[in-house]
């Protein structure tokens, strides 16, 4: 089965645009960066902006965060929990709330996806082994009582999965879901996400994969490792962030990678039960692969962005993969029920 996507052709209000363009710079000039030349750069998944402001020897990052969905106060709130705890994120110069502006600092070009397509970057252990003491630093260290990040409680986790309901399944099959096709997918998953693990509840980031990871020059330890989209973060269990850096939407790992970052966290932590382990990974790596694959495909239907397409094959690979672990077998029966040719479905875009 094969699917294609027109491209997303909604009115544009230019006027708001025009008062969009006006409000930034007259923020950069409030800044004092008004004679900076500015460079916009290539937009990601979020409703976020990014501009460089560059003056003299001097450089800058405008981040708009004023598109429906945005939080900037969660933004800085996160970053300044985060600094406080030990990591390394943008320092913010200034911030105008009410307008969704903020000018923070230019961690420059060098995140972990650039720095493996490099051959001259860091190799692919040092830069994952760098990226497993962060979450191991995340997960010894206390989080603030003054960061107040929700809970990744069921409800929210049962309603990221739900995306896969809403927006892959229709694009797979030409009908929606019913309500008993929810129910029962939702009740699988809810007796799924039930036996994980909550002993320990960290910080955890939420998109913690080697495009949101920068290396930052003449830093060392865990700082040399600078946060990128962190503003989601929330409190819940440790192996979701592992489960995001290994099982990745956008790249593949080496084996031999994933294995030496989980024995090193297993020895790190002192986990004296490996099964447990593996079993959380495979329920949260399922969830994530669900909640991603629904994304990828709302992200070209509703917003005209396809450059997520052709990652859909290996999301369904990976979830395939945790779907075979044990504990999730009534999640992987009723989705098969619901979509049978879930694994096989492909999905391509054109201009029209």
């Amino acid at each position: 089965m094969q699917f294609s996507f027109l491209p997303d052709h909604r009115h544009i209000d230019s006027m708001g645009h025009q008062d969009r363009m006006e409000a930034q710079y007259q923020f950069i000039a409030d800044c004092g960066w008004s004679e900076a030349d500015l460079f916009p750069l290539q937009a990601d998944a979020s409703g976020r902006t990014y501009t460089r402001l560059i003056k003299s020897d001097a450089t800058a990052l405008l981040m708009d965060a004023s598109t429906p969905g945005q939080n900037l106060g969660a933004y800085v709130s996160v970053a300044e929990g985060l600094s406080g705890m030990g990591f390394r994120v943008p320092a913010i110069y200034a911030q105008d709330l009410s307008n969704g502006l903020a000018l923070i600092e230019d961690f420059g070009d060098k995140t972990f996806s650039n720095e493996l397509g490099s051959a001259a970057g860091d190799d692919e252990a040092t830069l994952y082994d760098l990226a497993l003491d962060v979450l191991l630093k995340l997960r010894e260290t206390p989080v603030p009582a003054t960061l107040q990040v929700p809970d990744y409680s069921l409800d929210k986790l049962l309603e990221e999965v739900s995306r896969f309901l809403k927006w892959f399944v229709p694009a797979v099959r030409g009908a929606e879901v019913s309500e008993d096709e929810t129910k029962i997918f939702l009740d699988a998953w809810s007796e799924t996400l039930d036996v994980l693990d909550d002993e320990t509840t960290v910080l955890v980031h939420r998109d913690f994969h080697v495009d949101n990871l920068m290396l930052i020059d003449g830093e060392a330890g865990v700082k040399r490792c600078g946060l990128l989209d962190f503003q989601d973060a929330v409190l819940g269990s440790p192996v979701y962030d592992l489960v995001s850096l290994l099982e990745d939407a956008r790249r593949d790992v080496s084996p031999t990678i994933k294995t030496n970052v989980i024995q090193r966290y297993l020895d790190r932590v002192r986990v004296q039960n490996s099964a447990a382990l593996k079993r959380d990974m495979a329920i949260l790596g399922a969830q994530r692969h669900t909640k991603i694959l629904g994304i990828f495909v709302r992200m070209s239907v509703e917003k005209g962005k396809h450059g997520y397409l052709p990652y859909i094959p290996r999301v369904q690979q990976q979830l395939s993969a945790a779907l075979e672990h044990p504990s999730l077998k009534k999640v992987r029966k009723a989705t098969d029920d619901i979509v049978p040719d879930w694994r096989t479905a492909t999905f391509t875009s054109y201009e029209g």
